[in-house]
């Protein structure tokens, strides 16, 4: 009975090892799924230009194709997500998105020393969501990516608010 015991405990070990990739007793490495145990992405070099999905896990339950994002289109979005993920940036692009301003105004309209306006400015230029053009000893920002009006935009349907009325196209 104990030798079954100990029998049973070293192949949930051995199962356990083969899950994460090591080695068990049997000095056998487990097989690991091609999305990784712990994240959901492909290898390197794998499914980069074809929609995640696509190929033997590409059907629906009826054998149908799915019409999915590519996989190079959803990480360029999350990056830009990344970013953006904070309210503070947020609100600056909703206040870009209704016209160009100087860095005082912004940092006056989120109630943010101007120093800390900067860096969340600086952070949103080096990633190229934002522009600026300096008009004598005036720095003004724009949105430079054509994306963010329609993140925004996103957020206030999904959040069940009014468009904005003016956008800096509408000046």
């Amino acid at each position: 009975m104990l030798e079954a015991k100990v029998t049973e405990e070293m192949d949930i070990q051995d199962g356990l090892a083969g899950q994460n990739g090591q080695a068990g007793q049997d000095g056998k490495a487990g097989q690991a799924s091609p999305l990784g145990a712990d994240d959901q992405t492909l290898p390197a070099g794998e499914g980069e230009d074809r929609p995640f999905g696509h190929g033997p896990f590409g059907t629906g339950p009826f054998g149908d194709a799915l019409d999915l994002i590519p996989l190079g289109t959803l990480s360029q979005a999350a990056e830009c997500l990344k970013v953006m993920a904070h309210p503070l940036r947020l609100h600056i692009v909703d206040i870009l998105m209704q016209a160009e301003m100087p860095v005082n105004r912004i940092a006056q309209l989120c109630n943010l020393p101007p120093h800390q306006a900067c860096e969340h400015l600086r952070l949103l230029k080096g990633h190229a969501l934002l522009d600026s053009v300096r008009r004598g000893r005036t720095v003004y920002y724009r949105i430079a990516d054509p994306r963010l009006p329609g993140l925004l935009n996103c957020i206030r349907a999904c959040c069940g608010l009014a468009l904005p009325t003016r956008t800096p196209a509408s000046k």
